[in-house]
């Protein structure tokens, strides 16, 4: 009974909630920084960072401090799931996604060490904390 609860509730969030949960978790992720190393374009990721790692903060397209997010882990991070293609919409609608040159909201990226070839990523923009 309490499965049967918690699978119809998951079905009553909206996507702009489910949006906020999901940029809360990323944001405390990307603070701790074992799940998104920093690296500059090139530079790789060793063997020991690649077991932990979600994704990679670095600069996209002349975007400074770009969240690459790998398009499978984004799936399994919204809750439920079923909504993460309006979450990536949401996404897109705050304005907070860098999409491709040709408009898509999911783009190939290389990031050596963590894939052997271009993945596709979901690249998200302000989520790195600001210098203070």
């Amino acid at each position: 009974m309490k499965n049967l609860y918690k699978a119809s509730r998951s079905l009553t969030i909206s996507a702009p909630q489910a949006t906020d949960a999901l940029l809360k978790k990323l944001r405390k992720a990307v603070a701790d920084k074992k799940r998104f190393p920093r690296l500059s374009k090139g530079q790789s990721l060793n063997v020991n960072q690649k077991k932990e790692v979600w994704g990679v903060v670095r600069e996209i397209d002349g975007k400074v401090n770009v969240t690459a997010l790998k398009a499978t882990r984004f799936e399994r991070l919204v809750k439920p799931s079923a909504v993460s293609d309006l979450v990536l919409d949401e996404l897109d609608r705050r304005a907070l996604l860098v999409k491709d040159t040709d408009g898509n909201l999911k783009r190939q990226v290389a990031i050596k060490g963590l894939t052997k070839k271009r993945a596709r990523y979901v690249c998200i923009r302000k989520l790195v904390a600001k210098p203070s």
